[in-house]
This record gives C-alpha cells, sequence and structure tokens, in this order.
C-alpha cells in the first residue's frame, strides 16, 4: 500500500514501526559482529548507539538538517519517485548525487515511505565503517591496540556520526571506500588479483554516489602501474602476469566511466579553467568563506593552488576563523586532522619506507585534491574531508606503531631486554 494513501495517523504509525524494524535490525547486525570480534565490540556498539539515538533525535526532537539542503532534496525526490510503485521507481535510475534518493525511492515503493527508515540504513552502514577501519588497522599492523584506536576515533568521530544520522549520501561514498581500503591493503601486500579486483569494484561503487571519488581510481591505477614497473625492472614475471591481467579491470572501469558517464554528470562542462573557478567564487560566498581573492585564471595557477587549498580543505576553521558557536565544533574537527598530520609528519620515513602507508597516504593526499579544488568554504570542507576521516584514523594509528617499532629496533639489546621485563 502506498504511503500517500493512507490516513495520516495510519501514516505515522507505519512510519514508525517500519523505522524501528530497521533500527532493530541495524542493532542484531551490529550485535552478531560485535559477538564474533570482541575486540572491537565496545567500538561497534558506541558507534551504533550514537548514530541511532542521533537519528532518533533528528527524528522525534529536532531537526538536524532545517528546511533546506540536500537531505531535504534526496527526501522529497525518494518521495515523489516511489508514489506510483516499484516498477515506476525503477524507471527513474539515477547515478552521481540522485542515485542516492533513486535507492530510497525503490525502498519507499516496497515499504512505506519512512525518514527513519532511510537514516536506520545510514545508521547501520554508517556503524560498519567502524568495523572496516578496524580490518584495514589490523591489515596495516597486526596490533589490536592501534586498530581498537582507529575503531575508537572513528566510532566517536562527530562529523561522522552527524552524517549518518541525516538522510545524505556520505555514508554511500564512505562505506564502499573504506572496504575498498582494505582490498588495497591487502593487495599491496599480496599482490592477490582478486584484492586488487575487489578494490577497483568498491572504488567504482563509492564513485557511482559521487564523482570526486573517481580521483581514488586514478589513484589505484597510478600505483598498479608503479608496482607493474617495479616488478618489471625485477624480473617477477609472475607477478607482473597478475597485475598485467588487473590492469585489464582498471581499463574496463574508466571506459565504462567514460562511455556511460555514470556519476559524472554533475561535471559536465565544468572541468576548464573557466568553470572552477566559477565553482570557486560561488562557494567564497558564504560567511565559511576562505580565500576569496585568490582565484586563478590559468590552469598552471590551479595546479600551483593545490597545496594551498589543501591546506586549506584539510585543516579550516583555523581558531581566528572562528564565528559563532557552531564553528566550535567544525575547529574540533580541523584540529584533530591537524593532530593527526602532525603526528605522521614525526615519521616521514617510517611512512615512505612501509609499502602499504606509502600506497594508502598517497590515495589520501591525491584523493583530496579534486575536493579541495573545488571547495571554498570551511562548511562544505568538512564535509567533504569526512569521506576521508577513516582513512587519516588508520594511517594515524598504523604510524604510531610503525614509530614504536623503530624505535624499539634502535635500542640497546640491554634495554629491549629491560623494557620486556614485567
Amino acid at each position: 500500500m502506498l504511503a500517500g494513501r493512507m490516513p495520516t495517523g495510519r501514516t505515522k504509525m507505519m512510519d514508525a514501526f517500519l523505522g524501528w524494524t530497521m533500527l532493530a535490525a541495524g542493532a542484531v547486525v551490529i550485535a552478531v559482529l560485535a559477538v564474533r570480534e570482541p575486540r572491537v565490540s565496545g567500538a561497534l556498539v558506541a558507534a551504533y548507539l550514537a548514530r541511532a539515538a542521533l537519528a532518533l533525535i533528528h527524528v522525534y526532537v529536532i531537526s538536524l538538517t532545517g528546511g533546506k539542503g540536500d537531505a531535504v532534496n534526496f527526501m522529497r525526490n525518494a518521495t515523489e519517485w516511489s508514489e506510483h510503485g516499484l516498477v515506476a521507481a525503477l524507471s527513474n535510475f539515477h547515478t552521481g548525487a540522485q542515485i542516492y534518493a533513486w535507492l530510497l525511492s525503490l525502498v519507499f515503493a516496497v515499504t512505506a515511505r519512512s525518514e527513519l527508515t532511510a537514516l536506520g540504513i545510514n545508521v547501520l552502514f554508517g556503524s560498519l565503517v567502524t568495523w572496516n577501519v578496524w580490518r584495514l588497522t589490523q591489515v596495516l599492523t597486526a596490533n589490536d591496540r592501534a586498530a581498537r584506536l582507529a575503531a575508537w576515533c572513528t566510532a566517536l568521530f562527530p562529523s561522522l556520526i552527524l552524517f549518518s544520522a541525516m538522510t545524505v549520501r556520505e555514508v554511500a561514498v564512505i562505506y564502499p571506500f573504506t572496504l575498498g581500503l582494505v582490498f588495497l591493503a591487502q593487495w599491496l601486500m599480496t599482490y592477490r588479483i582478486s584484492h586488487f579486483y575487489a578494490a577497483l569494484a568498491s572504488f567504482l561503487l563509492s564513485a557511482l554516489f559521487h564523482p570526486g571519488m573517481a580521483i581514488v581510481i586514478v589513484a589505484t591505477g597510478i600505483l598498479l602501474a608503479m608496482r607493474w614497473l617495479s616488478s618489471l625492472m625485477s624480473l617477477q614475471g609472475k607477478r607482473l602476469l597478475g597485475m598485467s591481467i588487473a590492469f585489464l579491470g582498471v581499463i574496463a572501469v574508466a571506459t565504462t566511466l567514460i562511455l556511460t558517464r555514470a556519476g559524472l554528470e554533475k561535471f559536465g562542462n565544468k572541468l576548464t579553467t573557466e568553470a572552477v573557478a566559477d565553482q570557486q567564487q560561488g562557494a567564497a560566498r558564504s560567511r565559511a568563506a576562505y580565500l576569496q581573492n585568490d582565484i586563478p585564471s590559468s590552469p598552471a595557477g590551479f595546479v600551483a593552488q593545490v597545496p594551498l587549498r589543501s591546506v586549506y580543505f584539510l585543516f579550516t576553521p583555523f581558531p581566528w576563523m572562528t564565528r559563532s558557536p557552531g564553528d566550535v565544533v567544525a575547529l574540533f574537527d580541523a584540529l584533530a586532522y591537524i593532530a593527526m598530520f602532525l603526528a605522521m609528519l614525526r615519521v616521514p620515513r617510517v611512512m615512505w619506507n612501509d609499502v602499504s602507508l606509502r600506497g594508502l597516504s598517497f590515495v589520501l593526499l591525491l584523493g583530496v585534491v579534486p575536493f579541495a579544488i573545488s571547495t571554498s568554504n570551511y562548511g562544505t570542507a568538512l564535509r567533504h574531508r569526512a569521506k576521508f576521516a577513516p582513512l587519516v584514523f588508520a594511517l594515524y594509528a598504523a604510524s604510531g606503531v610503525r614509530r614504536r617499532e623503530r624505535r624499539s629496533a634502535s635500542l640497546p639489546v640491554s634495554h629491549i631486554t629491560l623494557l620486556a621485563e614485567p
């Protein structure tokens, strides 16, 4: 039965029933994972409870989105597309930003329109990002303490909680991205082609929800090319053959994206210098704007500006830019990134000498570039850099392990013996 044809009271009851059922189903999934892996159970449960609580506050106490914004638009589109049933909803297929609304419309067409149901899905997959970060850090370090640290950072990071409790596509972008990172880290260590293809498929799914994430596929292709050249120079025939086959996957994905433009509709003609400059100027008109008077007019100018804009993208608002109580949350977000990047910069040799940390750091640094170039206010920056927060947490935790290992290796044997004694 369609939600739009039911009496108001019955509609509200159905919305509540569906939403609470989704939250209960998500709780069961988290409980199963917590029992399966007790070492990360606390972070998983905390992640779910924090996100579910904020989602309920959003629905029953105070709206987190107000009367405008992507969250409202996605819900409106999903509702409209679902009103005439599943077949009609299927015909409204979209990629890019609206694929999120389209998927919600399928859920609504099968059940009924329920914002809490949509939020319940986000809450579940937002919590599962914590699980992915746990797995990623375990692959990088095989260290429970580091993996727990990264998982807890992910579970309790305010912006990740916030975007998991709103009907926005951030979770749909971040979850497959972090899943792909797990497989990519495994591939960097084992060179198994199945891991590479799994990473590529996950990154493609993330890019379908946000075209900016296509840069991660580019980064993955560059890593593959570098490994291929290394194997060629060292005459590692078996590994070279496997990576040559992996190239077919990259070519297939690139060809598909170019021919179908799936997920790339938003770009349109925006890859010209003038279009990017216009976007920067438009974004720089808000209260949270930065670099308002620093808009390049040539391709060389944009390239030269990448480092500066990346710094602003990752670390704003700076303390002197805060002007309201709402900016305090954004300031905390920025300070967390600053602290973690400074910790990683303390051990550049450790990050460079570890093949997995080096590869994932490359993905992070290249991944932020398109977002940094197109962003000119710290409100938008906070939302976009949340996509990369789980990777930052994993790299931060892993760099700490590598730093301690290096310090222990440099100690005299007598000191190592003393440290090992109770």
